[in-house]
């Protein structure tokens, strides 16, 4: 898994990350992204949640695609 992005919002942040494996019997590769939006107090992380698409974890900041650049 590598973090492919990562947006700072002040107390969440919303990371972007992809994770690539290969089936050990199938030796089929996939590939799937996700995302994690990531709430901070004082440098901890206090919530933390897992989101399919990036206008859902955005959502979760109050934000949306169209207010990002």
């Amino acid at each position: 898994m590598e973090i492919t992005r990562l947006d700072d919002f002040g107390d969440r942040v919303v990371i972007e990350s992809r994770s690539v494996a290969t089936g050990k019997g199938s030796g089929v590769r996939t590939e799937q992204r996700f995302w994690q939006v990531a709430a901070l107090r004082d440098g901890r992380i206090i919530w933390w949640k897992f989101f399919r698409s990036r206008d859902e974890a955005l959502e979760a900041v109050g934000l949306d695609e169209r207010s990002q650049p």
